[in-house]
C-alpha cells in the first residue's frame, strides 16, 4: 500500500504544481505586440537610416556647390584679373568740340578731312597728345563715331581729340540716329 499512497501522493502534488503554474505561472507572450514591437524598431531604423542618408546627401550637396562656387570665383577672378575686366576702364578718347580758329601752336596737329572724298582714311598720331579734325563738305544731320561717343558735324567744326591709351579707333560718320558708314581709322602709338 505505501506505494499505491506514494502514486496517489505524486499525482495530487503533480496537480497542483501544474494548476498552479497554469494559473499563475508565466504569462503566455502574444505574438502580435512583439511583431508590432518589432515592426516599429525597424520602421524607426529605416526613418533613421533615411534622414542619415537625406543629411548625408545634402551635406555633400552643400559640399560640392561650395566648392563649385569657390573654383568659379577664383577662374573668374583670375580670368578677369589677367583680360583686364578687374580694373576700372579709364575713358580711351577725348573728345570735345572747339572753337575756331586754332590757335597757330596747334596747327601741326590739325587733320582736315572732306567727307565728300575720305574713305579710307588712316591717322598715326601719339598718345597722351592734343590733335584736332577739321570736317568739310559735311552733309546735314551727319555724326562723327569715335569709341563710343558721337559728336554732330556740321562743315569747318573742328574738334578735339586725346587718347589716353595705344590702340585703333575706328572713325565712322553717318546721318545722325541711323547706319554707320566707316571712313577710316586712328592709330595710336
Amino acid at each position: 500500500m505505501p506505494n499505491i499512497f506514494i502514486v496517489i501522493l505524486t499525482v495530487i502534488i503533480s496537480v497542483a504544481i501544474a494548476f498552479v503554474f497554469f494559473f499563475t505561472g508565466p504569462k503566455k507572450i502574444d505574438p502580435k505586440p512583439v511583431s508590432d514591437t518589432l515592426g516599429q524598431t525597424v520602421s524607426s531604423l529605416q526613418n533613421s537610416v533615411e534622414d542619415t542618408k537625406e543629411n548625408l546627401e545634402q551635406k555633400s550637396n552643400d559640399s560640392v556647390n561650395n566648392i563649385k562656387d569657390t573654383v568659379y570665383e577664383t577662374a573668374k577672378n583670375t580670368l578677369d584679373t589677367v583680360f583686364g575686366k578687374n580694373e576700372t576702364k579709364k575713358e580711351t578718347v577725348s573728345i570735345n568740340e572747339v572753337s575756331t580758329p586754332l590757335p597757330d601752336d596747334k596747327s601741326s596737329n590739325v587733320y582736315s578731312i572732306d567727307l565728300s572724298k575720305e574713305t579710307n582714311l588712316k591717322i598715326t598720331i601719339a598718345k597722351n597728345n592734343k590733335y584736332y579734325l577739321k570736317f568739310a563738305n559735311v552733309p546735314s544731320d551727319y555724326c562723327l563715331y569715335i569709341k563710343d561717343q558721337k559728336i554732330e558735324l556740321v562743315s569747318g567744326k573742328i574738334i578735339e581729340l586725346q587718347f589716353p591709351s595705344s590702340g585703333s579707333f575706328p572713325i565712322k560718320t553717318s546721318i545722325c540716329n541711323f547706319t554707320e558708314r566707316s571712313i577710316g581709322e586712328i592709330i595710336v602709338e
